[in-house]
């Protein structure tokens, strides 16, 4: 599934541009984006999940955030009374673009929330050219 999300990242500069660029790919998995001035922060909905049930790969400038579906196979294991809800797999993509620094990506779970923080780059600063 393909969805455009983050319009409002898009730069005052360039409209075209943006800081984190459009969602790729989803599973409609639940995901806030929160736009620091240092960095974005995206923060995703893993119930269930412990780190080493998630896996984080950056490839050609695209995130991709998964659990593992270990996590579903342990709840299709037991045996139910009443069964309401489900662990869900979270599989999602982002593209990052110019603006982001893609070597500073840091992620941490605690009490069924993901947090991956990709610091943003420093804006370059104009050069003064001296003429000889």
């Amino acid at each position: 599934m393909t969805k455009l999300l983050f319009n409002q990242y898009r730069s005052i500069e360039n409209p075209l541009e943006s800081i984190l660029d459009d969602l790729i790919y989803s599973n409609d998995s639940k995901t806030n984006v929160i736009d620091h001035s240092d960095k974005i922060e995206i923060v995703a909905q893993v119930p269930g999940c412990t780190k080493d049930d998630i896996s984080i790969d950056l490839k050609n400038d695209v995130l991709h955030i998964k659990s593992s579906d270990s996590i579903i196979k342990k709840s299709k294991e037991i045996k139910y009374l009443v069964h309401q809800f489900s662990p869900s797999k979270y599989d999602r993509k982002f593209k990052i673009n110019e603006k982001m620094n893609s070597s500073k990506i840091k992620a941490f779970v605690e009490n069924g929330l993901l947090r991956v923080e990709i610091m943003k780059k420093e804006p370059e600063k104009p050069k003064r050219i001296k003429i000889l």
